[in-house]
Formats: C-alpha cells, sequence, structure tokens
C-alpha cells in the first residue's frame, strides 16, 4: 500500500498539522556538528513552511546562492498517533499488533549552512532556519520493521551518483528514535521524522540543478533548484 503524496495534500498537512523534525542520527553528521558523543538522539524542528512535494521546485533565495547548500537522501517515518512515555519494547509491540502505524517515505534534505554567519557547530539554527524539504512521492505503509534498515539511500546530482549508503547506518533504530521522541515531545497531529545519513561526499547545489533521491523500494524523488525570483509557485 503505498497512498501518494500530492503537493496539495503536503502544502495543506504542512500549513494546518505537519511537524518536520530532523534527527542527528549518524556519527559523521553528530561529529560534523561538535558532539564528541551521542547519548541520545537529538531532535531539531523544522518550520513546517519548508515542506514541498515531488517534481517541485526547491527555491533557492538569492542569499543563499553561491553559498554551501547540500543535499541528503533520507528515509523518514511518519505517524499520527499521540505517543505519551513509550518505551522501546511498547513501541516495537504496538507496531507489530499495528496498534501503531507508521510509514516511511524519502526527503530530500536541503541545509544551507552560511559561512558568513560562522556557526559551524550550531546545527539546531543551522537545520531549522536554513532548510528545505521536498517530500514523497509515496507513502510505504506495510514494510518490515526489522529489515527497512538493509535498504539503500542514494542522491543523484544532474544524474551523477553522489551520495550512497544503506539506510540504517543509525546510531538509534526506528522504536528508539520513537521511543525517545515519545517522552520528551508532544505530538499533536501527523509528524515527520528524518532519520538521518551519511553526510559525506556531499556536493553543493545551484539553480538549475536536478536533485533525485532514492530508497530501495520507494521510488524516487526529483527536485529541480531554482532562483527564488524565477519560481512557480
Amino acid at each position: 500500500e503505498k497512498p501518494a503524496l500530492s503537493n496539495e495534500y503536503l502544502l495543506r498537512g504542512a500549513v494546518t498539522y505537519l511537524s518536520p523534525v530532523d534527527v542527528l542520527n549518524h556519527y559523521v553528521l553528530w561529529r560534523n556538528y561538535g558532539y564528541k558523543e551521542l547519548p541520545h538522539p537529538v531532535f531539531i524542528a523544522k518550520n513546517p513552511s519548508c515542506i514541498v512535494g515531488h517534481k517541485h521546485p526547491i527555491m533557492l533565495s538569492e542569499e543563499c546562492i553561491g553559498q554551501q547548500v547540500e543535499p541528503e537522501s533520507e528515509l523518514v517515518i511518519y505517524f499520527k498517533k499521540p505517543l505519551i512515555h513509550q518505551s522501546v519494547n511498547d513501541i516495537v509491540k504496538q507496531i507489530e499488533e499495528k496498534r501503531l502505524r507508521i510509514g516511511i517515505t524519502i526527503e530530500n534534505d536541503i541545509t544551507w549552512q552560511d559561512p558568513a554567519k560562522n556557526i559551524p557547530a550550531e546545527a539546531s539554527r543551522i537545520k531549522s532556519q536554513y532548510s528545505f524539504a521536498s517530500v514523497g512521492p509515496f507513502l510505504e505503509l506495510n514494510f518490515d520493521i526489522d529489515s527497512v534498515s538493509e535498504r539503500k539511500s542514494i542522491l543523484y546530482l544532474n544524474n551523477e551518483k553522489k551520495q550512497e549508503c544503506k539506510v540504517g547506518e543509525w546510531k538509534y533504530s526506528i522504536a528508539e528514535v520513537l521511543s525517545y521522541y515519545s517522552q520528551n515531545f508532544l505530538t499533536v497531529g501527523p509528524t515527520l521524522i528524518s532519520m538521518g545519513t551519511n553526510p559525506e561526499n556531499l556536493q553543493s547545489v545551484k539553480p538549475g540543478d536536478k536533485v533525485i533521491c532514492e530508497v530501495t523500494d520507494l521510488d524516487i524523488l526529483v527536485n529541480t533548484a531554482v532562483e527564488y525570483r524565477n519560481a512557480k509557485s
């Protein structure tokens, strides 16, 4: 079962309900942001307006053109049920018994790191204020949570492969991330959590670039970067 994530659905949900969250969950990424160890998942809330759908433009503002604007192909988990103080075992059991229904999809997580602002270690500000996320094209609801970590995440920039890694190169599993999230945050509506990826060998995007993100068995997510003043909504 793979419901389509149309741009109209995403934008309507984003404006009204959707809570996009990024998690620092890969050892290379958290070290890049100045963490020596990661004793628990670090969550970073994003502005819901950063979300768009498949084939819609990545709109780059004039101030970030020519700067380091990095795309990442990531697996994203989606859920609607409120989660309150759930243990890892509770999460696993609810998923197995289908009392907690979660979906997975692809995200093109784009982060602008402006060197002029000199904020290499301020991960929360970089990822929350200077980010853009395209999501889709489908939401897969029936999947094996134990084998999803074996899937591959791949990113192509202008049809050239720039990133490839196993989805499950995470510090924390889906169940561990959801458990920690439930114990520290209140979920009141549909939530997207980007599970993180290996950030090595990333390439900056510029207007005209075509970015393709792929996760095994989830089709592909395609977006083209454009200058904001030339974007068509």
